[in-house]
């Protein structure tokens, strides 16, 4: 969610956490790093599903600083390649509504949009309605 439609609720990385259960589960995460390896500007994880789903198909999640938007479109197609890469049947991404920077990255990327969750998300003391979207890879 970019600092343009929410205020930070903190100010902890939370990238170990992240990385810890990406990693345990198998999956994978990238970093868009700027002029040094500690200075993150932005993350993507493709994290295998739970159970039985977890051997053909993952979720993507990517973030990135509001002035590096190119940079989720390159973590997206880095992610995609590895879904490629590891034979999965489909990826699943999920996007703020009133995010359509993440939304239009998603999309060129080719996800579709299967359904809205209406009202499952809330910062800023509101309700905001989240799109699943899907990429069919086999």
């Amino acid at each position: 969610m970019s600092l343009r439609q929410a205020d930070p609720v903190r100010c902890v990385s939370a990238f170990t956490t992240v990385w810890n259960e990406v990693a345990q589960r198998g999956g994978k995460m990238l970093t868009l790093t700027g002029g040094s390896p500690n200075r993150v500007l932005g993350f993507g994880t493709l994290t295998p599903d739970a159970g039985p789903a977890r051997s053909h198909r993952a979720v993507l999640e990517v973030a990135a600083h509001d002035h590096y938007e190119a940079g989720a479109t390159l973590l997206t197609d880095s992610l995609l390649r590895e879904a490629r890469a590891r034979k999965l049947a489909g990826v699943l991404a999920y996007a703020a509504e009133s995010d359509r920077t993440k939304l239009q990255v998603f999309r060129h990327a080719g996800l579709r949009s299967t359904a809205k969750l209406h009202d499952y998300a809330r910062w800023a003391g509101a309700p905001h309605d989240v799109a699943c979207l899907e990429l069919l890879l086999a």
